[in-house]
């Protein structure tokens, strides 16, 4: 059963994350998981963008844009806004809603609202709520092979590029667990690669 994914704006938005998501979908070509999210997230994604490249010509918004669009499998375009909030922040009110609309088994966030929530609340909801470093984690449980395909093709763009080691992005998006294995991985790699 493919288990159904909806992408918070924060995971979506940090560069590493989405790119680690959206690259293990793909490699796991949609069997393991399906991503989905909304409209409200994707402006939400690309208000960020632009306040971090002020710079940017047009076009590069447009390209983030079509990139998550392209890469989700379902954009929702309506929900319901008025569901009870289990929550105590009012803003996360249209995630919790879009959650419910999509059916999704899982949330994947980084908004410490949803994650500290109590066990109570959280066990009373349709959907479970991971952190991108659970979530990664458990799709390497699932589909070891897919990390290593996508820590393959991470490691040879960081080097083209002339960044750092890849494991190291992903401690500083905040997934020190799943980091972890992939420099395990980029260890044997690079072992086989040379």
């Amino acid at each position: 059963m493919v288990t159904r994914v909806f992408a918070d704006a924060n995971v979506l938005y940090s560069r590493t994350l989405r790119d680690w998501l959206l690259m293990l979908k793909l490699e796991t070509g949609g069997d393991l998981f399906s991503l989905h999210t909304t409209e409200d997230v994707i402006a939400e994604v690309l208000y960020q963008l632009r306040r971090r490249h002020p710079r940017w010509d047009g076009s590069k918004i447009v390209a983030a844009r079509r990139h998550i669009v392209d890469s989700v499998d379902e954009v929702l375009e309506d929900f319901a806004g008025d569901i009870p909030l289990p929550f105590r922040d009012p803003d996360d009110r249209h995630i919790h809603a879009a959650a419910v609309a999509a059916g999704s088994d899982v949330l994947v966030t980084e908004d410490r609202g949803f994650l500290d929530e109590p066990v109570d609340v959280i066990d009373g909801l349709p959907y479970e709520i991971l952190s991108a470093d659970n979530f990664f984690v458990r799709v390497d449980d699932a589909a070891p092979t897919a990390a290593v395909d996508v820590t393959r093709q991470q490691v040879r763009y960081a080097v083209r590029r002339g960044w750092g080691p890849v494991d190291d992005a992903l401690v500083a998006a905040g997934c020190p667990t799943f980091a972890q294995r992939v420099g395990q991985y980029a260890e044997r790699i690079s072992g086989t690669d040379q």
